[in-house]
Order: C-alpha cells, then sequence, then structure tokens
C-alpha cells in the first residue's frame, strides 16, 4: 500500500540521519512522532488568524480539522482521507468507552 511505502521511505531517511544530531537521534527512535507534532502545530499556528475556523482548529490542536477532512472530502479515498477518518474512530470510540 502507499501507506506503507510512505512510512518506510521516511523512516528511511531518519535512519540515515540518526546520527546527524541529538534531535535526529530522538528523531528517529521516536519514529517521527514529536517531528511530525511540531510540524503540525506551526502550520496551524500559522493559518490561525486567517478565518475563525483555522482558529478554532489551531485551538483544538488540530482535531476540528481532522474531523473535518474525514466528512467534508477534498480528495475521496486519499490516504489522508483514511487516516482522518481512523484518527475519527478512534476518538470516537474512547469516548463512548469513557462515558460507558
Amino acid at each position: 500500500m502507499i501507506e506503507d511505502q510512505d512510512f518506510v521511505a521516511a523512516n528511511s531517511v531518519r535512519y540515515e540521519k540518526k546520527f546527524d544530531s541529538v534531535w535526529s537521534f530522538l528523531d528517529y527512535m521516536s519514529y517521527g512522532i514529536p517531528k511530525g507534532m511540531y510540524e503540525g502545530y506551526m502550520e496551524r499556528a500559522a493559518k490561525q488568524n486567517d478565518s475563525w475556523n483555522d482558529k478554532l482548529n489551531f485551538g483544538t490542536f488540530g482535531v476540528t480539522g481532522m474531523i473535518q477532512g474525514a466528512f467534508n472530502l477534498n480528495n475521496a479515498w486519499s490516504k489522508e482521507h483514511w487516516a482522518n477518518m481512523m484518527v475519527y474512530l478512534k476518538q470516537t470510540m474512547r469516548l463512548l468507552i469513557t462515558l460507558r
């Protein structure tokens, strides 16, 4: 699948750079999760004053953008759409289990 190829390619890049710096080593050890979170935060911060929707997305750490991406499709069945749907389902299940 395409997602698998993207994951392997990104992991190969992190593997090649793992001894370049402390940050690169930590990025390699954590599979790039902190770097992805940081980049997502910076992207939302740069757009936060564009509209009320972007401000809400920034304030909720991307949750509203993820929900919008799951239901308001730009590119149906793309890997981003699948990722948004899976995260939305996971968060909904956690909420239902918590409320139970």
